[in-house]
This record gives C-alpha cells, sequence and structure tokens, in this order.
C-alpha cells in the first residue's frame, strides 16, 4: 500500500541493519525476496511485511508496476516495525544499489511472540549512504530498538543509538565516522571489515577488522584486527577469545584507571605500539605481543606480567609500577622507579625473566629477587639495580658483554644473606659505576658475588662492601683486599691506574694476580695463596707479606724479607732483594736480579738463564745452589753462604767473584778468549773449585778444597790464589802478570809463565807430572819477595823454554826432559838436580851456581 509521507515502513520483528543500496527483502524457507530497483521513481511508500505488498513466498519488485508502484527516494526514513510473523524467520533485505535514507529506525517488539522475524540488510553491490541523515549533516541515525545485522556496506558518517545489538558483518571500505552513543550496542562480527574511525560511549565488540577505535565511556571487547584502539579514561575494555587468537592492533592507547587483562581464558594482544596509561596485568596463558618494532609504554600506567603470562617485545617504563614474574621476551628501558622482576614463589620455580637488555636509565631504580633471569645489563648514570633477596640473579646472554654499570651507575646487593650475580662463563663485565655489597649489618660474611668469565673494572669503578668476583678481572682501581672480604676465583688483572693490596689473606683459588700497566701495582702485606704475574708494572712484596705461588716477573719485582713460592724473572724484569727474604722452591732469572743485603734462602735451585744478571752484593747473603747458564753474568761480592751450606755453584756463562762460596765451585764456560770466571776481588770458596772453561784470579782467593783445572780449562793467575791446584792433562795454568799458589801446583797439563810475567808457588813444589808440560819465559819464584819455588820436573815432563829470560827462582829436579833451545836462556838459582833418566837439553844458555 501507499502512504502519504516520506518515509519507508518495515513492520515487522528485526535483527538487521540497514546499508546502502537497493533493498532485497528475504525469508528463508517461507519469505520472498524484496528487490528495490532505484530506477523507477514511484513516489514513496510504507511497506508492511504483512501486507500483500510484501508477497510472501513470490519475488516482489518494488515500483515496477507489479505491486502497486511502490517507490524509495533518497532522505526516506525507513522504519522496520514490530510484526508477528505467520511463519517466524528471517527477513533479508539485499541492496542493489546505493541507498540514501534520512533515519533507519528497527522498532522494539511489544507484541508476543517476540523476534520472529530477524532482518538481515545484505549488500548486494551497494551501499548504505549517510548523506541524507537527517539528525545532522551528512549523519545517518540507525535506531536500534531491536537487533538488526548489517552486511552492506557504510558509506559516510553514522550514529547507532538505541540499546539493542547492531551487528556489522560486511566490508565498509568507505565508512568515515561511526559513532556508538551511551547505551548503543554495535558488534563486529568476523567477516566485519570497517574503514574508518569509531567512537563509542556504548558497548562496542569487535571479532573482524576495524580501522582506529576510540572508546569514551562504554566498554570494549575486542579480537581481530585494528588499526589503532584508544581506550579513554572511564572505558573498560577486555580482549576476547571467541573466534581468533585474540586482537592483532596497530596502535594502542590505554587511558588512566582502565584496567586491561590477558589469561589463558582470553586472546592474545599483538600491538604494533602500546602506550598505557591505565592497568594492565598479563595472568598466566595471557601473551601481549609487541610487533611493530616498537616498545610497549608503560608511559602513566601499571604493568602486570604475572608468572606464566608473555609480553612478548620490548618494554619501556616510564611510570611508577611495572613487575615481572612472568617472561618478557625483549628489552626493557627503565626510565623510572617500580620496576620489580620479581623471583620464585614458594616452592615454584617461577621467577621473572627478561631475555633481552635490562636497561636503568638516569634516575632509576630497579629491583631483582632471587631467581631471576635476565638477558643482558646496562645501568646508565644515575641508574640503580637493586638485589633485593639473598640468593641468585642470572644473566644469561654468552659470549658478549652482558652486564655494563656507566659512571655513576650503581649494582646494588640489598638483602640479608649473601647474593649473587651470575653471568655466563664465556661473558664480560664491563664496570665503570659501583658493586655495593649492603650488608644490612650482617657483616663479611654477607657477600655479593659477580660469577663472569671476565669482569673489567674502569677507573671510576667503586667496589663497596664485601665483593667477590668470580672472573678474571681487569682492574683500573685501587683495591684493597680487606676492604672486600673475598678471594680471586679467576686471574686479577692490575690495567693502567689499577692496585692491588693485600693486607689480609687472599686466595686466588688457582688463579693469578696480575700487573699488566706502567703504573700497575700490587703489594702483598699478607699471605696470598697463589700466583702473581706482573707482566708490566710493580710488585712489592714486604716482610709481612708471602707469595706461596709463582712470581712471574717481566718488569718490577721488589722483596723485603719476604716469602715466595717460586720467581721466575724474564728478560724484561728486575728483582730487587733487601734484607733478604725466602724462596721455597727455585728461580729462573732471564733479567736482573739483585740481592742487595740480608740473606736470600732459596730451597730449590737458582738458575740464571742466557741474558740475565745474578748479582749478590757486598754484605749480602744468596743461601742456595746457583746454575749461571751460557749467556748468563753471575756476580758474588757478597756470600753464598747461608744454613744449608756447603752450596753448589756451576758456572758456563760469565762469573765474578769478589766475595765467599760457602761450597763448591764449577766453571765450565764456553766462550774461548772470554773468562768464564773472574776473581776480581778477595774472595773465599769454602770447597772446590773445579775448571773447564776460562778463569782469571785477578784478586786474592782462597779455595779451601783446592782447585781442579779440566781438560779444556784454562786457569789464568795475576794474584794470589790459597789452596792445592791439580791441572790435568788438557788443561792450562798461566800467568797474566804475577801469579802466586799458596800451597801446591800438579800439572799434567800446560803451565805457562810468559816473558815478562811471574809465577811463584810456595808450601810445595810446582810439579810437571807425565805428560805435563812447563812453557817458561818468564820467572818462577819471587827473586825480589826472595820467595823460591822449587820445580820438579818427573819422569815423563817436560820443560821448555819460550824465551832467553827464563827464570827459575829456586832449585829444579830433572826427572823428566828440559830443553832449552837456541838463543834461549835459564837460569836456576838453586840447585839444579839431574835424576837417573833426566835430560837436559841445552841449546842455549843454561846458568846455575852450583850444577
Amino acid at each position: 500500500m501507499k502512504s502519504a509521507g516520506v518515509g519507508v515502513l518495515l513492520r515487522g520483528t528485526c535483527l538487521g541493519s540497514l546499508i546502502a543500496m537497493g533493498l532485497v527483502g528475504t525469508q528463508a524457507a517461507v519469505a520472498a525476496d524484496l528487490i528495490w530497483d532505484p530506477g523507477n521513481t514511484d513516489a514513496s511508500a510504507d511497506i508492511n511485511p504483512g501486507d500483500d505488498n510484501w508477497d510472501i513466498g513470490t519475488t516482489a519488485v518494488w515500483n515496477d508496476g507489479s505491486t502497486g508502484g511502490l517507490t524509495f527516494s533518497s532522505g526516506d526514513n525507513v522504519t522496520f516495525e514490530e510484526e508477528a510473523m505467520p511463519n517466524p524467520d528471517i527477513a533479508t533485505v539485499t541492496i542493489t544499489e546505493d541507498v540514501d535514507p534520512g533515519q533507519i529506525t528497527f522498532l522494539a517488539d511489544t507484541t508476543a511472540p517476540f523476534h520472529t522475524v530477524d532482518f538481515i540488510i545484505a549488500g548486494g553491490g551497494g551501499e548504505i549512504l549517510s548523506t541524507s541523515g537527517t539528525f545532522a549533516p551528512g549523519v545517518l541515525e540507525i535506531i536500534m530498538g531491536d537487533a538488526a545485522e548489517v552486511s552492506a556496506g557504510l558509506n559516510g558518517d553514522f550514529l547507532i543509538t538505541g540499546s539493542e545489538q547492531l551487528t556489522l558483518s560486511g566490508a565498509s571500505p568507505n565508512l568515515n565516522q561511526l559513532t556508538v552513543n551511551a547505551d548503543a550496542n554495535v558488534f563486529v562480527s568476523t567477516t566485519g571489515d570497517l574503514a574508518g574511525a569509531i567512537s563509542s560511549d556504548g558497548t562496542f565488540a569487535s571479532e573482524g577488522n576495524i580501522g582506529t577505535l576510540d572508546v569514551w565511556n562504554g566498554s570494549a571487547t575486542l579480537e581481530g584486527t585494528a588499526t589503532y584502539v584508544n581506550i579513554h579514561t572511564g572505558a573498560t575494555v577486555d580482549i576476547s577469545a571467541n573466534n581468533s587468537a585474540g586482537l592483532d592492533v596497530g596502535t594502542f592507547i590505554l587511558g588512566s584507571t582502565v584496567d586491561l587483562t590477558l589469561s589463558d581464558t582470553t586472546g592474545t594482544l599483538t600491538a604494533d605500539t602500546f602506550t598505557n596509561n591505565g592497568a594492565v596485568t598479563i595472568e598466566d596463558g595471557g601473551t601481549l605481543t609487541m610487533d611493530g618494532g616498537n616498545p610497549f609504554n608503560n608511559l602513566n600506567g601499571t604493568l602486570d606480567v604475572q608468572a606464566g603470562g608473555v609480553l612478548d617485545g620490548d618494554v619501556e617504563h616510564n611510570s611508577t609500577s611495572m613487575t615481572v614474574h612472568g617472561t618478557v621476551t625483549g628489552d626493557v628501558v627503565a626510565n623510572s622507579n617500580g620496576l620489580v622482576i620479581e623471583g620464585d614463589d614458594p616452592g615454584e620455580d617461577n621467577a621473572g625473566v627478561i631475555q633481552g637488555t635490562l636497561t636503568v636509565a638516569n634516575g632509576a631504580t630497579a629491583e631483582a629477587e632471587d631467581g631471576v633471569e635476565i638477558g643482558s645489563i646496562s645501568i646508565e648514570t644515575g641508574g640503580n639495580l637493586s638485589l633485593t633477596e639473598s640468593g641468585t640473579v642470572t644473566v644469561t646472554h654468552a659470549g658478549v658483554t652482558s652486564v655494563t654499570i656507566a659512571n655513576g651507575g650503581t649494582l646494588e646487593h640489598d638483602a640479608n644473606g649473601s647474593g649473587t650475580l651470575a653471568l655466563a662463563p664465556d661473558a664480560t663485565m664491563d664496570v665503570a659505576g659501583t658493586i655495593l655489597d649492603d650488608d644490612l649489618g650482617f657483616g663479611p660474611n654477607d657477600t655479593f658475588t659477580i660469577e663472569a668469565g671476565t669482569v673489567n673494572l674502569l677507573s671510576t669503578a667503586v667496589l663497596d662492601g664485601d665483593i667477590r668476583l668470580n672472573a678474571d678481572v681487569n682492574s683500573n682501581i685501587a683495591i684493597t683486599a680487606s676492604g672486600y672480604g673475598f678471594d680471586l676465583d679467576g686471574n686479577w688483572t692490575n690495567l693502567a691506574g689499577g692496585s692491588f693490596l693485600v693486607d689480609q689473606a687472599l686466595d686466588t683459588n688457582g688463579n693469578a694476580l696480575i700487573n699488566n700497566a706502567d703504573d700497575a701495582l700490587i703489594t702483598v702485606n699478607a699471605t696470598l695463596t697463589g700466583n702473581v704475574n706482573n707482566t708490566n708494572g710493580t710488585v712489592n712484596i714486604s716482610a709481612t707479606g708471602e707469595v706461596t705461588g709463582e712470581v712471574n716477573n717481566s718488569d718490577a719485582l721488589n722483596i723485603t724479607t719476604a716469602t715466595v713460592g717460586s720467581i721466575v724473572n724474564t728478560a724484561t724484569g728486575t728483582v730487587e732483594v733487601t734484607s733478604g727474604g725466602w724462596v721455597d722452591t727455585t728461580i729462573d732469572n732471564a733479567g736482573i736480579f739483585n740481592v742487595n743485603s740480608g740473606t736470600l734462602t732459596v730451597d730449590g735451585l737458582t738458575t740464571n738463564q742466557n741474558g740475565g744478571t745474578l748479582t749478590i752484593d757486598s754484605g749480602a747473603f744468596f743461601a742456595g745452589d746457583v746454575t749461571n747458564e751460557a749467556g748468563g753474568t753471575l756476580d758474588v761480592d757478597g756470600q753464598i753462604n747461608g744454613a744449608a751450606q756447603p752450596f753448589t755453584v756451576n758456572n758456563s756463562g760469565t762469573m765474578t767473584l769478589a766475595g765467599t762460596i760457602v761450597g763448591a765451585l764449577t766453571n765450565s764456560d764456553t766462550v774461548d778468549g772470554t773468562y768464564g770466571l773472574t776473581v776480581d776481588g778477595a774472595a773465599n770458596i769454602t770447597g772446590t773449585l773445579t775448571n773447564s772453561g776460562e778463569a782469571l784470579v785477578s784478586s786474592t782467593l782462597q779455595v779451601t778444597g783446592g782447585v781442579t783445572n779440566e781438560s779444556g780449562g784454562v786457569l789464568t793467575l795475576n794474584s794470589t790464589l790459597t789452596g792445592n791446584v791439580t791441572n790435568e792433562s788438557g788443561g792450562e795454568v798461566n800467568t797474566d802478570g804475577t801469579g802466586q799458589i799458596t800451597g801446591s801446583l800438579e800439572s799434567a797439563g800446560v803451565v805457562e809463565v810468559e816473558a815478562g810475567e811471574q809465577l811463584t808457588v810456595t808450601v810445595n813444589p810446582l810439579t810437571i807430572q807425565n805428560g805435563g808440560e812447563l812453557l817458561l819465559g818468564g820467572t818462577i819464584g819471587n827473586p825480589i819477595g826472595l820467595i823460591n819455588t822449587n820445580v820438579d820436573i818427573e819422569e815423563g815432563g817436560v820443560l821448555n823454554t819460550t824465551s832467553n829470560s827464563a827464570l827459575i827462582y829456586g832449585t829444579l829436579a830433572l826427572d823428566g826432559t828440559a830443553t832449552i833451545e837456541d838463543t834461549e836462556r835459564l837460569d836456576v838459582t838453586g840447585l839444579t838436580t839431574i835424576e837417573d833418566g833426566g835430560v837436559l837439553d841445552v841449546g842455549g844458555t843454561f846458568l846455575r851456581p852450583d850444577y
């Protein structure tokens, strides 16, 4: 039937929504399809589903002449009236072309039975336009007295009023603004796809795709996708999991006082950006994912990642409260206080985890409890990370610098009992700030332990409290062991500006205390159990100090009445011993080693290597065996003497002796033309001197046990040697000026006194044994001192003159052969006796007073 009004009235119980072009009402099973053809221009009409104008069971086309010429014009108000259909079903109105009503109303059902006809406004190629809307210019109001569904597109600006649910299930790429009034209810189904802006003061739910959403005072239940979601102060929001995994949103803003909870019964929330001014709680099984490369911004709100909850991505904390008892997979930057990483619940292994880097920025304080795991830590200037429980916080990133404390930053253990920050065994910690153990009055047993591969203490670093570093440490700061109460659980290396004072017992646990800078300093005033390696710097070991292990020195080592396990002094090292000391095992010296005063007692062998110089100053004592290797220099002006005498000295290098050796000396240098042993001061050897090298006695020497000059040995006398001398076959005894032996000289080798030189042998004769030879060109005996030297040439022995000035000031007993070559001369001041078998062959001149 026709109506004189401009409204189009569709009567019946409705569940739909109206959208743009041509309408086709369809009742499944018994309903007809109503097709509106906007090409016809008959006057407006009221459409009554109970009239014959809606031809049930057949197809009725408006205004085509078959149903009375009904028409629908732009600006008409369309009303879907209540009506109880004889056969309840769904009426579908299909829009085939764009339609532009003034207002759409779905009237409430007031007549029983209710909800017998559900209206669906379907898109058949057209959209619902808002151009002619009468609520406001260009705004189409849809009044929801009854529920309805619209799958046709919305084009323009729309206002939804009423209290029943409007379901949007189609695509609306041309939607500009959708406003949901207070008490209104809009649901975007999984097939819904709305572009444009949505502003809601009512109830809004979406399982589909939406553009931007501002929820002001109502509620939002969301899943699907969204470009932008802003839940303003006063609104509420839930993430649903009815039909999908949750909500994937580009930008999410949560207003103050707004609570958002994610759990195992909700969907996950995925956002490119998230700004939190409210309260976000991620419960057990809940997940919030940041996948746009931007951090979750906890701007003015609270964030609570509970045990079992996951925030997948980065977080920037700018507010007053953030709790992590679950897992944050990315980085966390704490720009303000209030970050707490909670530890294990009683009986549970469920402490908080930050898998990325925790950065505590300037002015911020963060807390971590026992059992927490953090990928890496960066404490910036003014930042503070406090370990608030006894137990262990683990830093999981391996093979990198996983903890950095900037100058002015603080890592604090603030709990009763001991605590540990455990890095990976190959990870590094750089400290330019402070590590603080606040023991809360519990004393040195309340220890803060750092476990790492390497800890670098930069020049501004501060260790305050009972700190234990279980790592290789590179230090640029001054350390006093008693200030921290720790043992070394890794190598400790002093770098530039670094120093380490051992003022109480310290155990390196098999590691080393190391210097490696020009100004690096190690001072040992107590017992250091372990090794010291002085690569570059200074080590001072005082009278109260002890190093039980090895001191390996390549720079400056000073020992003052101290005890050392062993010493290795390299080619660049200098050792100064003052007031003596003790070495429990051995010394290996390739550098400079000076014993200046006191007694240095060495229980093992001291080896002076090629290039090494070992000096025992006058008045100093060295109590130990010494081997001076080829290329080494041994200078004894003091004494090799001590409680464990006698000692053995073996010289294959260069040795000067002006002191005392209580024991035996063996000289076996192998460099021809160079004296391996030089006696250049009054010297005393209480044992034997065995020489197979080259030795020069240029100052008085007393050898209590006698001298053996072995084959290849050259003993040169330019002073007095007190003791018996045995010159074996292949050996040579000669003079370099005036020599004297107070004792005996028995030679099966060569004795040579060149012209102008003098050899005096007192107490016993100078005996040339079988195979021996006396080459005489100078003087035997001391005519000026009136000291006779008797010469005994035994059978097989030979005397040969080598000049015309040979003189024996004493007697000559000849059992062997004496030959005076032509032009040569031999004078004998005493009796010359030629025994049976003796031969005197005079080719030159032989003068004797009583032959």
